[in-house]
Formats: C-alpha cells, structure tokens, sequence
C-alpha cells in the first residue's frame, strides 16, 4: 500500500486520498482529484462536493487499484 504524503503537492494529474481538515469538525479522509486547469495551475477537486484549497489538505496518496478477486 502506498505511504501517505505531506509537504509539496503532487504535480500529477489522478485520484488521491487526501486527509483536510475541515474546519472546526476536524479531520476527513476523502477522494479527491489533482486537477491541471489552465495549465500549470494546480487545485484539489474533493469528491462529490467540489474544490478545496492546498493550505486544508495535510497528507494524500494515490488512490489504490481496485479489487480484481482472488489471485488464480
């Protein structure tokens, strides 16, 4: 499983995890996407609900494939 990150903010486009802090209700751990729009413009898209700024997430990490069954 991949380790959770913290610091400079992905500059690849895709699904994450992302811990933010959501005001004065704490922590959520939340899908998000790692959107490039104009370019070189970077912005986190939470899911379902919309845009988020870098300063709420504290951590992310790629989202991990998903389950295919068990190996043959």
């Amino acid at each position: 499983m991949a380790k959770w990150a913290t610091g400079v903010p992905p500059k690849k486009s895709g699904r994450y995890l992302v811990t933010y802090q959501f005001g004065l209700f704490g922590r959520q751990v939340r899908q998000a996407d790692r959107v490039e729009y104009p370019k070189g413009n970077w912005y986190w898209s939470l899911l379902p609900s919309g845009s988020v700024s870098d300063k709420d997430i504290i951590a992310w990490q790629k989202c991990p494939e998903p389950y295919t069954g068990a190996k043959k």
